[in-house]
């Protein structure tokens, strides 16, 4: 069965489990032998976090960062973009919002390990990053976002994008509870 998800409940979805999973923190689970693990690093496999390709960010700068990002970004998105219309049971749609999450979940861990992610906003990041996008990304982006129905400009899907990496901004954890 494809994934197709509504507009506003992709973005909820991907933004609550993102919320859930790095409020958390991976639980110290014995997992059944052979069993594919459900969170890698802090990151579902769901996204990707366990996948071989989970991208590695080595900038030590927020702009170097950037850079990084909107490279991966580039690079996973094109390869959804050009890619089959269902893969293992998602639709483009989902695969472009787990890509973006992935790589914004592995860079806000980055900026974190730094100690830089309360000095690095989008007001920063996100030009640098969308410098990076190629005229593939920017002509292709729209048709993925609703799976074609409608495609919209890329504007939309830079907007849904810059919504996902706002994450780099927040703080993810939830309060302590008295």
């Amino acid at each position: 069965m494809k994934r197709h998800p509504s507009r506003h409940a992709a973005l909820a979805g991907c933004l609550g489990a993102v919320l859930l999973v790095a409020g958390c923190r991976a639980a110290a689970v014995t997992p059944p032998p052979n069993a594919e693990p459900s969170i890698c690093n802090e990151i579902p496999s769901t996204f990707g976090g366990c996948d071989p390709d989970r991208p590695v960010f080595a900038g030590s700068t927020c702009q170097e960062l950037a850079a990084e990002w909107g490279r991966d970004i580039d690079k996973r998105i094109v390869a959804v973009i050009h890619g089959p219309a269902d893969a293992n049971g998602n639709a483009k749609s989902a695969r472009n919002v787990d890509a973006l999450v992935l790589s914004s979940m592995v860079v806000r861990m980055r900026l974190d390990e730094l100690g830089i992610r309360r000095s690095c906003g989008l007001d920063t990041f996100w030009p640098i990053a969308d410098q990076q996008f190629s005229a593939d990304l920017r002509s292709g982006a729209g048709a993925i976002l609703w799976d074609g129905d409608p495609i919209v400009p890329f504007d939309d899907w830079a907007a849904r994008a810059k919504d996902i990496v706002g994450m780099i901004e927040k703080d993810l954890r939830p309060a302590p509870s008295n």
